[in-house]
């Protein structure tokens, strides 16, 4: 509501033209019926202009009173300022009331559908792109504010609790019952395992490098009995690497065997696997080392220092440029890109977001209304006298020039009505 002075409008400078028009055709007209006082015509153009010329100083009278004394007349003037309260509350009750009215504009949200203009949003004017940032921001912020170190006590003692509480003595009972369970394919499973294990150790450097010294040591020992040895071995080409690549071979292909089930050595193996994890000393140690380190793991401290750690690595340092943080800002945006795809497309979703929107905007249309009101009525009270005519002039005297006009014009028309009148009325009475 910032008045803006405008410069003078056209419509006032041309009914000031008008006005000085009719004024000196009136005078020129008195001069004719003064010279030829029986004149019809020139009678006609003295009475048209002096009517047109009464009439636009009445208006100009009018128009002007509505702002100022015109001609420093105060009586029945400056209507704006004298009646200033009445007509402030007449525009604030119609502004706040009529025209900004509770159910009218709840009328008007009703008629809008708030999910085609968030669907529009999303994707016709960079919607989908501005929630997305606000969302990965948010995110982010929210994940930078979280006090890690007093999160992670707090959640220990319950962890601790939980592990505390882990029955240690069947967990390996169940566990060695699976490993045991054939229709499962615990035993058979586990013995192939370990036959591919055993040939990854076998043809290991640091395995190849132990039999090749174990062969060293066979031959060395075998030809300590005499040179007919040594002499027979080398007819046979049995050197150390031949002796390691013989014995390479009959362990690999032996571990194979064992991993191929269904063939003897697998069964035995096995068979072997079972009777071990079914030894009552195998559950009583498996089961002692589980309660130890179930002992180790259910301290506040420990579990604090570790829940701490993974958070660290998952949430980022808080300053939102780890790779904990880069990895939750691509799933932020993953999922709002995700969400609002399915929103597009969800009339059950868009619904609620019309039912949600429009229920809370009515409901602050309705507590905060007269908050409107107030604000009108406090503005309007902050302006002068002055200023609120220089406002109002600005904005409406220009737009009344034209009744200055019309005034004149309709004013030379009933005067030139009335001369013919009373011209005719007079020649039929002479007649």
């Amino acid at each position: 509501m910032t008045a803006t002075k405008q410069p003078a409008g056209g419509k006032a400078k041309k009914a000031l033209l008008v006005l000085i028009f009719f004024g000196l055709l009136t005078a020129a007209g008195r001069v004719l019926t003064l010279n030829e006082p029986g004149n019809f015509w020139y009678g006609l153009l003295y009475h048209v202009a002096l009517a047109a010329t009464i009439g636009g100083l009445a208006d100009w009278f009018a128009v002007t009173a509505l702002f100022r004394r015109p001609l420093g007349i105060g009586w029945r003037t400056e209507i704006l300022k004298k009646n200033r309260q009445r007509i402030m509350e007449a525009l604030v009750d119609f502004c706040g009331r009529d025209l900004l009215g509770v159910e009218k504009i709840k009328g008007i949200i009703n008629r809008e559908s708030i999910s085609d203009m968030m669907i529009s949003y999303i994707n016709e004017k960079g919607g989908k792109e501005k929630i997305s940032a606000a969302v990965e921001a948010a995110g982010v912020k929210t994940l930078a504010s979280i006090d890690i170190d007093r999160l992670a006590r707090e959640l220990s003692p319950v962890i601790t609790n939980i592990i505390a509480s882990i029955p240690t003595g069947k967990l390996v009972q169940h566990g060695l019952n699976d490993m045991t369970d054939r229709e499962i394919g615990g035993p058979d499973t586990l013995a192939s395992y370990a036959a591919g294990l055993g040939r990854e150790l076998l043809h290991a450097k640091e395995t190849q490098q132990v039999l090749l010294s174990e062969a060293e040591g066979l031959r060395r020992d075998y030809t300590a009995g005499g040179a007919m040895r040594e002499m027979a071995l080398s007819m046979a080409g049995l050197s150390p690497e031949r002796i390691r690549e013989l014995m390479n071979d009959a362990a690999d292909k032996k571990l194979a065997e064992m991993a191929q089930k269904g063939t003897e050595a697998h069964e035995q193996l096995a068979g072997w696997i079972s009777q071990r994890i079914t030894a009552a000393e195998t559950e009583g140690k498996l089961t002692a080392i589980l309660t130890e380190k179930q002992q180790e793991l259910a301290t506040p401290e420990l579990i604090a220092g570790l829940l701490a750690s993974m958070m660290r690595q998952s949430f980022g340092s808080g300053a939102g440029d780890s790779a904990g943080s880069l990895a939750w800002r691509e799933h932020f945006r993953t999922l709002t890109a995700e969400k609002l795809a399915e929103f597009a497309g969800n009339k059950v979703w868009q619904a609620r977001l019309d039912e949600f929107v429009k229920e809370y905007l009515a409901g602050q249309l309705e507590a905060h209304h007269d908050f409107i009101i107030d604000l009108i009525r406090q503005r309007l009270d902050e302006l002068s006298d002055e200023e609120l005519i220089e406002l109002s002039e600005n904005y409406v005297a220009d737009d009344l020039q034209i009744i200055r006009i019309n005034g004149s014009v309709v004013g030379g028309m009933a005067g030139g009505l009335l001369y013919v009148i009373v011209s005719m009325a007079g020649r039929l009475v002479a007649a």
